[in-house]
């Protein structure tokens, strides 16, 4: 998570967007949503809220919107989000000395203001929120997110947030940082369904996604990202 919040600017234009789904979108069939995501944060892009309704006006399809939720404190980027169908956000820590450890945010990016944000979001009243929760292995002695303890925590600020969806999965993509592809390892399915138990008990069980190789709840999320 490395997302500059303040350095945000539209680096993809409104018209861009618009056109190329214009000679794209009617020549593919059986398409669920139409997802805004990549390999940069979306929500960064300050003209979101407008691709988003200029979409609509050529599209029927749902629209949805993954983001690793580092600006959801601010309140100008949430308020892009209000007319999207789906969006799915990333929190996968309740604690902020593990949220540091892991995830190694810039300067200024703070758990507890990404928390506020989800719950603000979800008051909104406009799209679904599913919470994509990752969960990680070490094969050394290096901080993960799968301990009870870990787990109580994370329960803490998911009850807060109260999302309609809860997704459980870990990672099968190697870790962006090469000093860490030696030992962050996925977490292991015993786990994983440990803790999607844990999960249900929590939250119920219509509302809790386990994501596992090969296998998956069935679930309405636009996607999940592995």
């Amino acid at each position: 998570m490395v997302s500059s919040i303040g350095d945000a600017k539209s680096i993809v234009t409104k018209e861009e967007v618009v056109e190329s789904l214009k000679n794209y979108h009617r020549k593919v069939e059986d398409l669920g949503y139409i997802t805004f995501t990549g390999t940069c944060e979306p929500t960064l892009n300050h003209n979101l809220g407008k691709m988003i309704r200029e979409i609509r006006k050529i599209s029927d399809l749902p629209i949805c919107v993954i983001t690793n939720s580092s600006p959801m404190g601010k309140e100008n980027l949430r308020e892009n989000l209000k007319d999207a169908d789906f969006v799915v956000a990333t929190l996968v820590f309740g604690n902020e000395k593990t949220f540091k450890a892991i995830n190694r945010p810039v300067e200024g990016i703070k758990l507890i203001e990404i928390i506020e944000g989800l719950k603000a979001l979800k008051k909104m009243g406009g799209p679904k929120l599913a919470i994509e929760v990752m969960f990680i292995g070490s094969s050394k002695e290096y901080p993960v997110n799968t301990t009870d303890e870990e787990i109580e925590k994370l329960i803490e600020p998911l009850t807060a947030i109260d999302p309609d969806e809860i997704e459980v999965l870990t990672t099968s993509r190697p870790p962006a940082e090469d000093f860490a592809e030696d030992f962050i390892v996925p977490a292991p399915d015993t786990r994983l369904k440990e803790i999607a138990q844990k999960f249900d008990e929590s939250f119920g069980r219509h509302r809790v996604r386990l994501v596992l190789k090969g296998l998956k709840r069935k679930g309405p999320a636009c996607s999940t990202r592995t």
